[in-house]
């Protein structure tokens, strides 16, 4: 048995309960891991319309969640891509499906990765969509 004592209130760790009281984390655990992306997005071409679906797969300890980003031009601010109308961020793959594409989804898109530990930025792939 391992006890962990950190300055600050973490999230449970996945291997068992854990108490926080008063700014002290004790964790009774095994090893904790950043995340690390496994699967990234890549370059694609579809048509409007179409449904997409973009991967994302990363490991870590605790199980890092998913989120998805996307820049429009390669000067733009990276914008967080909420699950609503046409996407859909699945949690248990870490997959964006973009329903019925429109001219305007095109862009870098790139998933992010990140639990009590850290995170972690896939490589930005591009987006581009052609009329039918």
């Amino acid at each position: 048995m391992v006890m962990l004592f950190c300055a600050t209130c973490l999230p449970s760790c996945s291997y068992a309960r854990s108490v926080c009281c008063k700014a002290v984390y004790v964790c009774v655990c095994g090893d904790l891991a950043a995340p690390e992306i496994t699967e990234g997005p890549v370059d694609v071409t579809e048509f409007v319309d179409y449904k997409l679906t973009m991967a994302c797969t990363a490991r870590g300890d605790p199980k890092p969640t998913v989120q998805w980003q996307k820049r429009n031009g390669t000067g733009g601010r990276w914008m967080q891509v909420r699950s609503s109308g046409r996407y859909k961020v699945v949690q248990r793959s870490g997959s964006l499906v973009i329903r019925r594409l429109l001219a305007s989804d095109a862009g870098l898109f790139r998933c992010v990765a990140e639990n009590a530990v850290g995170s972690a930025y896939s490589a930005a792939a591009t987006l581009v969509v052609q009329g039918l």
